[in-house]
């Protein structure tokens, strides 16, 4: 008596199920097989990122002047708020104090992720003159480079004197209020002009994605601060 089952037996010329079966499970099997390998390499893709910047690159000065920057704007906010009796003026400096306080921590984090150190080895801004990987020149589309200049003293643009941060710290308050908001104004209009910069010279995603968020919120922060010297009968 035959055992077959009369289902595995297929009309002459086609295959039986059986045969059929295996060849559909071998081709499930390959599937499987392709598709985890480019998931492999999706994900490897993913977790490795772009290529961390080196020393010199535009990249790491940026991050490194910022801080420097940031740690400037930081300092007179701190003063400021200390010494003012208006509420707007210190709601604002609070803001400047915690935002840029944040946004130096990131920074931080970006040298420290891609092992290098926080200390810059050459001048400030250098970075600006620097060649990116697609050989354009460290010269922005935008011209900021242009009137990114280190003062006599040796300053990065923006950045306020000694003399100033001690103007800060002994002049009446509300004479001390109007000095804070013109030396904010030019300190974000020099941060503006670096993340601008910073933008054109990169096409780093992390890096992009801060510089953006500073030329927007500092670019807010000085309409802001206009409006504020107006209410006080001053100029920026």
């Amino acid at each position: 008596m035959s055992t077959t089952d009369p289902g595995d037996q297929a009309p002459a010329g086609r295959p039986g199920r059986r045969w059929s079966w295996r060849w559909e499970q071998l081709l499930v099997v390959l599937a499987a097989g392709l598709i985890v390998v480019l998931a492999a390499g999706i994900v490897g893709h993913t977790l490795a990122g772009p290529a961390a910047p080196g020393n010199d690159s535009a990249e790491a000065g940026f991050a490194r002047d910022m801080i420097d920057h940031h740690a400037q704007a930081v300092e007179m906010a701190t003063i400021i708020e200390a010494r003012t009796h208006d509420s707007a003026v210190r709601y604002l400096a609070v803001d400047i104090a915690l935002g840029q306080t944040n946004q130096i921590g990131q920074l931080q984090g970006w040298l420290a992720s891609w092992k290098l150190p926080v200390g810059r080895t050459g001048p400030p801004m250098s970075w600006m003159n620097h060649t990116d990987m697609n050989g354009m020149s460290g010269m922005s589309a935008g011209g900021h480079t242009g009137s990114m200049r280190l003062s006599a003293d040796g300053l990065m643009p923006g950045m306020a004197t000694t003399a100033q941060i001690n103007q800060l710290r002994t002049k009446p308050p509300a004479a001390a209020d109007v000095l804070f908001l013109q030396l904010m104004i030019r300190h974000h209009q020099a941060g503006v002009a670096m993340a601008s910069t910073a933008l054109d010279l990169t096409d780093n995603p992390t890096v992009q994605a801060l510089a953006r968020s500073i030329v927007a919120s500092q670019q807010s922060e000085i309409r802001q601060m206009t409006g504020m010297l107006t209410q006080r009968g001053a100029h920026p």
